[in-house]
């Protein structure tokens, strides 16, 4: 999710001063941002005293969101390939992506396994066939 709608100064100084204006203190604030350039420049054209600007986070720190970038594209990526209209349906989209996401899609981070494929296994449960084969006979078996 972005703050603005577009990646050049004007749009970042824009989202400063709203953040700011929410924010209505006369202590100190600290911006963090990613390593835009448009955020460093849109600090410089602020030029408020109380302010410190952080423009990046270490991969490690609990600032970086990385891995949140990471899911939000996955997603983008998922709902781009499927008919969403109306609010209804993207409900139902989102569903069906929570029920992708977790039992279906595999993770590097987990052995090429889904979560549920994992839990399953730290379980000691054994299925009759992985999840994603069930789920690949019922896709077929489902008329389009």
């Amino acid at each position: 999710m972005s703050i603005s709608k577009g990646r050049n100064t004007e749009e970042a100084l824009c989202a400063l001063r709203k953040a700011l204006a929410k924010a209505s203190t006369s202590e100190s604030v600290i911006i963090r941002t990613d390593k835009l350039k448009s955020y460093q420049k849109a600090m410089e054209k602020l030029r408020v005293a109380n302010i410190k600007h952080i423009g990046k986070a270490r991969l490690s720190s609990p600032e970086n969101n990385n891995k949140v970038e990471r899911f939000n594209g996955t997603l983008r990526d998922w709902l781009r390939s499927k008919r969403v209209t109306g609010r209804i349906s993207e409900n139902k989209a989102l569903d069906g992506f929570i029920v992708f996401y977790n039992l279906i899609r595999p993770h590097k981070s987990l052995d090429s396994r889904s979560p549920g494929e994992a839990v399953l296994s730290e379980e000691n449960i054994k299925p009759c066939s992985s999840i994603r084969e069930r789920v690949s006979l019922i896709h077929k078996n489902v008329p389009h």
